[in-house]
């Protein structure tokens, strides 16, 4: 078995080195371009929903004294909001609306058309009319489990019917089994609750209530299968994203132009359950976006300073690992010549060695990334770092990729050629 000179070593050593420095230049130049896109965005929303004031949210969730068992698991929060939380906000008039986005479409075997979930005063709010025409009308006494189909699907009535039956009461993986599971009460009648198909007219657009959906559109979705929750077909279980904290939480709360008068009305309800560390503001959407907006210009510079850093380093280290293979080389290189090779080509080895090299960039980026991610955690790390997100951004991951490509083999190439013209007569020495 061959076993590496010192100066191989050196060079792998070098290539490495400045392959790690180049995929945490990729990981945080994404997570830039990710947050610009973040700041687009929110910039877009602040102006169209400035005017929403008839509902408010509650933005951002804090950890409050509950970061340990945030971290494990076990706090609790999000079953204390379903079960002691929505049913105040419901009375109160509050607006549940939970809707997947038209890239989630397919994912669905059965159901791949978009979706959403509403409570019954979003029905009042927003309409959804039904095949005659005329707006649904469902009771908060309803204890069949509603979903709004567009006419359009009748052909597959019974797909549908027992698709969603299985998955709300079924024996395997339905929402009763998970309430079980969680320590949710389920009724009797849930447990023998059957689907009602209400079929509604086509060419709907329904707005959705989130920033992210279609602002195109006006936060719209087209056509959507929508599953009408009440007080009364539904488990406690079905309200856990009540308040998720986010922009886009499900529950819009009822404020009528007033959110802190509100808010001080809720405080006792939410002190009750030792959950006013966690909400600590109810505010309008608008002003949600322009805090995040903030926040999103913020990350953005930061990531302008890492990137900057890490390109700088990216660049010296690249130099360093060109000029240790061409030490590594150049004997080689000077015998090459005498038999009449180019300069660059007789540096084939150095060029082939920044090359396979180039290979470790993406697999380097997702360690960069993933690394920033579980370190930081994702409380105090923003989600465009997360990994899954940097491959979910291709283009630019492979835009950035080529960028550090070229300048790693414009800068070999200058190196090669400075150092072969500085010293041609001690390479002639060395042969």
């Amino acid at each position: 078995m061959r076993i590496p000179s010192k100066g191989g070593i050196k060079t792998l050593v070098a290539f490495g080195i400045k392959s790690c420095a180049a995929g945490v230049l990729i990981a945080v130049a994404v997570g830039l371009f990710s947050a610009f896109t973040l700041v687009s965005d929110d910039a877009s929303a602040l102006t169209d929903w400035s005017e929403s004031t008839d509902y408010a949210v509650y933005f951002p969730r804090s950890n409050g004294d509950d970061l340990q068992a945030i971290k494990d698991g076990t706090d609790g929060i999000s079953k204390t909001v379903a079960e002691r939380i929505y049913p105040e906000l419901d009375d109160r008039g509050g607006i549940y609306v939970e809707a997947a986005d038209m890239d989630v479409v397919g994912d669905d075997p059965v159901l791949p058309y978009v979706q959403m979930s509403v409570n019954t005063n979003y029905l009042e709010k927003y309409p959804v009319l039904d095949s005659s025409g005329k707006p649904i009308a469902v009771s908060d006494e309803e204890t069949d489990w509603v979903i709004a189909v567009p006419e359009t699907l009748k052909d597959r009535e019974d797909l549908i019917r027992d698709y969603v039956q299985e998955s709300r009461n079924g024996p395997s993986d339905s929402d009763v089994e998970y309430s079980e599971a969680n320590r949710y009460e389920v009724s009797d009648a849930v447990r023998k609750q059957k689907v009602r198909i209400v079929w509604t007219q086509p060419g709907q657009d329904l707005f959705t209530f989130n920033t992210q959906i279609r602002p195109e559109e006006g936060n719209t979705l087209p056509d959507p299968i929508v599953t009408v929750m009440t007080r009364s077909n539904t488990i406690a279980s079905d309200w856990e994203n009540t308040i998720t904290g986010e922009i886009d939480t499900p529950m819009k709360v009822r404020v009528d132009g007033d959110p802190e008068k509100v808010y001080q009305e809720l405080l006792p309800l939410f002190e009750k359950y030792e959950l006013d560390d966690n909400f600590t503001a109810l505010v309008y959407p608008a002003d949600a976006i322009n805090e995040q907006f903030s926040l999103s210009s913020e990350d953005a510079r930061w990531l302008i300073t890492a990137a900057i850093v890490a390109g700088a380093l990216t660049v010296v280290l690249s130099i360093v690992a060109v000029v240790v293979a061409y030490e590594r080389w150049r004997v080689h290189s000077a015998i090459r010549r005498l038999h009449g090779y180019s300069r660059l080509k007789s540096f084939g080895e150095v060029f082939a060695g920044l090359a396979t090299s180039w290979l470790l960039l993406i697999p380097a980026a997702l360690v960069a990334a993933t690394s920033f991610y579980v370190l930081g955690g994702h409380v105090a790390i923003p989600e465009y770092f997360h990994p899954l997100v940097l491959l979910d951004e291709w283009p630019a991951l492979l835009a950035v990729t080529g960028s550090v490509v070229l300048v790693e083999a414009v800068i070999a190439t200058a190196v090669v050629m400075v150092f072969d013209r500085r010293h041609p007569a001690l390479r002639l020495k060395e042969i």
